[in-house]
């Protein structure tokens, strides 16, 4: 039985560990991308719109598409001293700037597709889970109408907060633009002022 479970503990391991270079649970509460995302979800809600899961079902596989892309790209790109620059700088928690961009590519994947797989069970869980959790209840019908709220907010949030975060992997693939810019700039300046001024001919 062990044995059965171990499988699910090292996907568990990753995940936290990733998660960890991220900045943890604290880092996602903080994030304005997730307050704006909320603020959005409400303004939905005000609204009474509907069909978000029609959005993220069309616009998920587009944004995974490029998000891998992207980042077979930063993985085959980022190499030598680069790659070195890196795993040395570190940020204010410890962790290499590399695993800060490795978990922030996670993290939008991540999310991408919990908000796939929510999109896609969404109405199955409006349709059977919630009436059949609160049919016994009294009130179910006014339980039922707040938990389909409930539930139809967070997938606007999903919706909102799987885009916005690839603003937070574009300014990370910016700050490693300028590291390289700095390293790049640094070595032309070494070869300048190591290299031999020339003789000027009689």
């Amino acid at each position: 039985m062990a044995n059965f479970f171990s499988s699910y503990r090292s996907i568990g391991g990753h995940i936290s560990n990733a998660y960890a270079a991220y900045g943890g649970v604290m880092e996602i509460l903080r994030s304005p991308y997730l307050h704006i995302s909320l603020l959005l979800g409400l303004s939905s809600l005000a609204w009474n719109a509907k069909s978000w899961e029609n959005h993220i079902t069309s616009i998920s596989p587009s944004l995974l598409g490029f998000t891998l892309a992207g980042y077979t790209v930063f993985i085959a790109s980022v190499s030598g001293r680069l790659l070195k620059g890196l795993i040395k700088a570190k940020a204010s928690d410890g962790h290499s700037y590399f695993q800060k961009v490795n978990s922030a590519f996670f993290h939008f994947i991540f999310v991408q597709c919990v908000a796939t797989l929510y999109a896609i069970t969404f109405p199955a869980l409006t349709s059977f889970s919630l009436p059949l959790l609160l049919g016994g209840l009294p009130f179910a019908a006014q339980f039922n109408s707040a938990g389909y709220c409930l539930l139809n907010f967070l997938g606007w949030v999903l919706l909102f907060y799987s885009i916005l975060v690839v603003v937070a992997v574009l300014i990370w693939i910016y700050r490693i633009i300028n590291l390289n810019e700095q390293a790049v700039l640094k070595d032309l300046k070494d070869e300048g002022s190591g290299a031999d001024p020339k003789t000027p001919a009689n």
